[in-house]
């Protein structure tokens, strides 16, 4: 079918049109013993010859190669309904990961990268203060929360009861402190009293409260060490603490 083109849209249109389906102009009637290809072609370059400016070589070059090579430039209606076409086609369509971290910028209304430092078009740095503001505020709060937890583990796993007093101790209590503070008088004086204190190995002990006098505590040491030849020898002794003031001196050996 023989077609030609639209003088004022530049659309290809059948040969026999009176007026151009796309713009609704009137095409110009052939000429008589011209064939409607050659017609068209004529028009054609003629139009964009009559358009062109000071760089009308390089249109012109254009044009001759449209009319030599039969090509025609797509229409401005033809291109907005092959636009219209694709954003109207079913699919999925994948937003970009770039539109998606883009925000406004508050004093300009420029469009901001969200991890940017400041807004290319005003150079504000306050476009995205409030987000800054929203993500410090749960840095604080994070961190305020840890602070509260290790306080409350440190609390739980300490031992924070104030020690009592002597007199504050009940019967059991002072009993057992008088003689660990004794078997402890007692061996200090052991210590003393041997060559090598440092060879002092205890086997067992036993503690008693004296019977016939409760501000005595009896104290029995049986213990390994060395004696002044380098040997070690094994010894028993027992010692009298008085209460109060673990004062022990040996009661028998």
């Amino acid at each position: 079918m023989d077609v030609r083109i639209c003088p004022n849209c530049q659309g290809r249109v059948a040969a026999n049109f009176k007026d151009c389906p796309f713009c609704k102009g009137s095409l110009p009637t052939p000429e008589l013993g011209v064939a409607p290809s050659q017609s068209t072609s004529t028009t054609k370059a003629q139009t964009i010859a009559d358009q062109s400016d000071s760089t009308g070589q390089s249109i012109w070059q254009k044009a001759v190669s449209i009319v030599e090579n039969g090509i025609a430039e797509e229409s401005p209606q033809e291109k907005r309904r092959r636009i219209e076409r694709e954003s109207s086609s079913p699919g999925p369509r994948k937003s970009s990961p770039a539109a998606t971290k883009l925000i406004q910028c508050k004093d300009c209304g420029h469009e901001v990268s969200k991890n940017a430092q400041a807004c290319p078009g005003c150079g504000s740095d306050k476009y995205n203060a409030e987000d800054k503001g929203f993500d410090n505020a749960i840095a604080v709060v994070v961190l305020v929360f840890l602070v509260y937890f290790l306080y409350q583990c440190s609390t739980f796993f300490s031992d924070d009861t104030p020690a009592r007093t002597y007199s504050e101790l009940s019967s059991a209590e002072k009993m057992a402190n008088d003689k660990g503070k004794a078997w402890s008088g007692a061996r200090t004086a052991l210590k003393n009293s041997l060559r090598d204190p440092e060879s002092y190995e205890e086997i067992t002990h036993r503690i008693i409260v004296n019977p016939k006098n409760q501000s005595e505590i009896l104290v029995y040491l049986k213990y390994r060490a060395k004696n002044g030849f380098g040997g070690f020898r094994v010894s028993e002794i027992a010692y009298k603490c008085r209460r109060n003031t673990y004062d022990c001196i040996v009661a028998a050996e």
